[in-house]
């Protein structure tokens, strides 16, 4: 075990005990004196860990996730669907990716995946969202579940150089129309976007190289307008450009030294198997305030609701959601407004010997295009919140005092 993992664990340690000290005394925030924390021993936990998980701590992404923690990085800087169109609410995928498996909208899988390793990109993000609930149908010419409804999905690659991504998009393009035998649509505002479309289908895609990026955009329409198509295409283009000009290139081996979690959100984070990588789906990340929209389901409300809690850091796992905000009267005001990114049904029973906590009960029957849970729980412990979700409201209560108890365990770290 190395010095850094061994002094944090001594740290994770004396963290405990700290709070648990904290039943003897009173502490303060700013000169208001704040009541003594309660004992986290205490605490119906369950089965869930509730020490650190040592996740990052002592080495770097390296070969094996660099390329994945730098598409995460570019997912920072591109623009959601609802940024895009504000009627445009519901989040449908979201993930980074690269040359090996390619986002599916690009189109064929084999075909595009041989252009992307050919033409050296490192690695991509991609985000789909909605103004309804649908399924995208990959293949090679995409198709959506719901009819009459606007999808725009947005996929962004970085490249060596402009040289290589201006040949990229050219190669995306020319090999798309190969096997679709589509045709070629202007887009007005970008006359260099390679746009093509099957005639009498409401669907478009188009590439179009930004300095050393490729900005795919597979553009989903009511009705097969040429008009709409086009537009939304150039209305995705122009949210997306000034956002990504704001992101310096790096080169692939910069990813490999690029820090995987810097503020130490993710070992924050309810993660009852102890996973130690970033996983599918993105998963054991970290996120700012426009990465995380990009994995939320509501993203009109998600907005809203992180908006009211003055949020400025995020980690998911497969079990929580945790947020730091920017006080703790923020955190506070989260769990005592109940303000949830997805929208509830009504309030449930708070987590027991949880002052700062709250529960409530979703409508899992109408919204059938997500695995959602039944119950979810929010707990504020000084200026973080964790979310949790549970089909039964006492296994709920266990994650979310877990999630506290992590918390309360986490506060030696910076």
């Amino acid at each position: 075990m190395s010095t850094a993992s061994r002094t944090r664990k001594c740290l994770a340690v004396l963290g405990s005990i700290a709070a648990v000290a904290a039943l003897s005394s009173c502490g303060t925030d700013r000169g208001t004196a704040r009541p003594a924390e309660i004992d986290v021993r205490t605490l119906d936990i369950g089965p869930y860990p509730v020490d650190p998980t040592d996740i990052h701590l002592d080495h770097p992404p390296g070969l094996l996730h660099g390329l994945q923690v730098g598409g995460l990085r570019l997912g920072e800087y591109v623009v959601d669907a609802y940024d895009i169109d504000p009627h445009l609410t519901r989040g449908l995928t979201s993930a980074s990716f690269t040359s090996g498996v390619v986002a599916d909208s690009l189109g064929n899988d084999a075909a595009m995946s041989a252009v992307a390793k050919r033409d050296n990109m490192y690695f991509g993000f991609e985000s789909v969202g909605s103004d309804t609930d649908s399924f995208l149908n990959s293949g090679d010419w995409p198709s959506q579940s719901a009819k009459n409804a606007t999808t725009i999905d947005l996929m962004v690659m970085q490249f060596p150089d402009a040289a290589t991504a201006q040949r990229a998009a050219t190669d995306f393009s020319d090999t798309d129309i190969g096997i679709t035998k589509n045709q070629p649509l202007p887009i007005g505002k970008y006359p260099d976007a390679h746009a093509n479309w099957r005639p009498g289908s409401a669907v478009i895609r188009s590439f179009l190289a930004h300095g050393s990026y490729v900005a795919a955009v597979a553009a989903f329409a009511p009705t097969a307008d040429q008009q709409n198509l086009t537009t939304l295409v150039q209305k995705t283009y122009d949210t997306e450009f000034p956002v990504l000009d704001k992101l310096q290139p790096i080169s692939d081996e910069d990813t490999v030294r690029l820090d995987w979690d810097p503020e130490y959100m993710i070992s924050r984070t309810l993660n009852p198997d102890n996973f130690t990588t970033i996983g599918f789906g993105d998963e054991n990340a970290a996120f700012g305030p426009r990465g995380i929209m990009h994995y939320m389901r509501y993203r009109a409300q998600a907005k809203q609701t992180f908006t009211a809690m003055n949020a400025v850091k995020f980690a998911r796992t497969d079990a929580a959601l945790v947020v730091r905000t920017e006080d703790d009267a923020s955190a506070d005001k989260a769990v005592h407004d109940k303000l949830t990114p997805e929208p509830h049904q009504s309030d449930a029973a708070a987590v027991p010997k949880i002052s700062d906590s709250a529960c409530v009960q979703n409508d899992t029957e109408t919204d059938i295009f997500s695995d959602r849970k039944r119950f979810t729980c929010l707990v504020a412990y000084r200026n973080y919140v964790g979310y949790v979700e549970s089909d039964q409201l006492i296994d709920a209560h266990q994650r979310a005092a877990a999630q506290y108890a992590l918390l309360a365990n986490s506060q030696w770290e910076p």
